[in-house]
């Protein structure tokens, strides 16, 4: 096996022979832990907070401060004391918790995955029956 690492939460391999095992296994647990299910609490962040809060999930923007270029449009999860960096890939899902709604990775921007579905913004609805633009509300049941 050459690669060290797995392709999609980027968690380290035991390799052959590799001393101290059990910091590699860690490792990969704390970033599986961090990885699995995020819920964000800024999805455009330009800079790190100073003093973070154990657990804090941050999405950085495309343009963070100069310090972070490299890591623009990455997560940062703020685990045991240090950052841990994802870089999300298309599937990807987390909970936007401002907006309280899902968002899903599509390989290029985060997006939520379902559309606006309040009655006010549908143009036509079908309960039972199909709706269509000249019958824009269609019913079919015993009683109504």
């Amino acid at each position: 096996m050459s690669a060290s690492a797995t392709p999609r939460l980027d968690l380290p391999f035991l390799q052959a022979g590799q001393a101290l095992k059990n910091i590699t296994h860690n490792e990969a647990l704390l970033r599986l832990d961090a990885g699995l299910y995020l819920s964000c609490s800024d999805m455009a962040a330009n800079n790190l907070p100073s003093d973070p809060a154990e657990n804090l999930v941050l999405l950085m923007s495309q343009t963070p401060e100069t310090a972070l270029t490299h890591q623009a449009g990455q997560i940062a999860v703020f685990t045991s004391g240090r950052w841990m960096w994802f870089t999300p890939k298309a599937g990807w899902s987390l909970w936007d918790v401002t907006d309280e709604t899902l968002c899903i990775f599509n390989g290029t921007a985060w997006v939520k995955p379902f559309p606006d579905t309040a009655p006010e913004n549908l143009s036509h609805l079908g309960l039972n029956a199909t709706a269509n633009p000249a019958q824009r509300l269609a019913l079919s049941s015993e009683t109504s």
